[in-house]
């Protein structure tokens, strides 16, 4: 992509395309990156604008429609072909999928074997549907890694005069796979109500009461407990309520919240725990109850799925990394709690703050 000359829209919001996808795209990565030292930076080839302008066409036209986002790097072509052939599997049990982006952290790709990985599929084609390829060339995180797919596609969306209230994201795990029983639960939860719940298949997930108040809510996913580890006062009940792992969110949602706060990165992640709580209490705010129980239904009967990465781990390293998310969900339901103490905003509370943004949403 050119990265010398920066793309400003018209006095409309648009970019003109020109049957230049380079262009349309460059000017979308131009509107979404602030200007701060230390903010993520987007890298697009050609061929990757091509496949996105594929995309946002594919999801502008359709009256409900899935993205499938995957956060991967040093991944072969082979490790890849694997992936995409069970997101194909995916595909066929839920048409609505429309594209996969995959969000590669650019200094952990050594040669850019994953880029140049992916540009060699999609050269030899085999898969029906686009697959974008989104470097991020500096300052990556986990968050950088959900934050830029969602965005590009909100704001191409924006482009084409279509709402993202149609669309939903997918964010995967490389590691997951789906039993057909498992893909199909995941369809039906999404097709019922546009959010779908996952959960390890030998998770031990404790049901979730139905509850239609913000302070049963908070006492439910934070009331101090100890429980498998000691000096870690948290109630796990909440633990995998949606975890990036395999879990769907409508694209609206996550621009109204303004993304995925960054803010997790560097106190053990968790950044998809907490997106999932403020999302949930945010609709409590509005009086979406109804909403609310079809999330709390579904963590009752998620849809299961294998984790590859973690059946592959030691028991030392399960309690490590267990621990280490139990201590960010800590940190999490500290902070929320706060939001709700002495002088406490009426507005926006549930937004991510501006200084942990990693791109603009809208």
């Amino acid at each position: 992509m050119r990265q010398e000359q920066k793309f400003l829209p018209d006095e409309n919001g648009a970019f003109e395309q020109n049957n230049d996808p380079e262009f349309f795209v460059q000017g979308i990565v131009d509107s979404i990156q602030f200007e701060q030292e230390g903010k993520p930076r987007i890298e697009i080839g050609d061929l990757a604008a091509k496949q996105y302008v594929e995309l946002v066409e594919e999801c502008a036209k359709e009256e409900r429609s899935v993205v499938t986002v995957v956060r991967c790097w040093d991944k072969t072509k082979e490790e890849l072909g694997d992936f995409l052939a069970r997101v194909q599997e995916m595909k066929a049990q839920l048409p609505e999928i429309k594209g996969l982006m995959v969000t590669i952290s650019s200094k952990d790709d050594p040669d850019s074997i994953t880029k140049t990985s992916i540009e060699t599929i999609i050269q030899e084609g085999g898969f029906n549907f686009p697959i974008v390829p989104v470097g991020i060339i500096e300052n990556y995180s986990w968050t950088a890694g959900l934050n830029a797919p969602a965005a590009l596609m909100e704001q191409g969306l924006r482009q084409k005069s279509m709402s993202s209230e149609n669309v939903s994201i997918f964010n995967i795990s490389f590691d997951v796979k789906f039993d057909q029983q498992g893909l199909q639960n995941l369809a039906n939860q999404w097709q019922k109500s546009g959010i779908a719940v996952t959960a390890r298949e030998d998770s031990d997930n404790v049901p979730l009461p139905k509850t239609d108040e913000v302070t049963e809510l908070l006492r439910l996913s934070y009331e101090p407990t100890e429980k498998d580890s000691p000096g870690v006062l948290i109630n796990q009940n909440i633990i995998a309520l949606a975890r990036n792992t395999a879990t769907i969110v409508p694209l609206s949602e996550i621009t109204r919240l303004e993304g995925y706060n960054n803010e997790y990165n560097e106190s053990g992640g968790m950044e998809d725990h907490d997106f999932i709580v403020r999302l949930i209490l945010d609709f409590l705010k509005k009086g979406k109850f109804g909403v609310v129980k079809r999330i709390l239904r579904a963590c009752n009967n998620p849809a299961y799925y294998q984790d590859t990465r973690w059946d592959a781990l030691t028991s030392e390293s399960r309690d490590e990394k267990k621990n280490r998310e139990l201590g960010a969900i800590k940190t999490i339901a500290e902070n929320i709690i706060r939001l709700h103490g002495e002088g406490a905003s009426e507005e926006n509370e549930y937004v991510t703050p501006e200084q942990n943004r990693d791109f603009r949403f809208s």
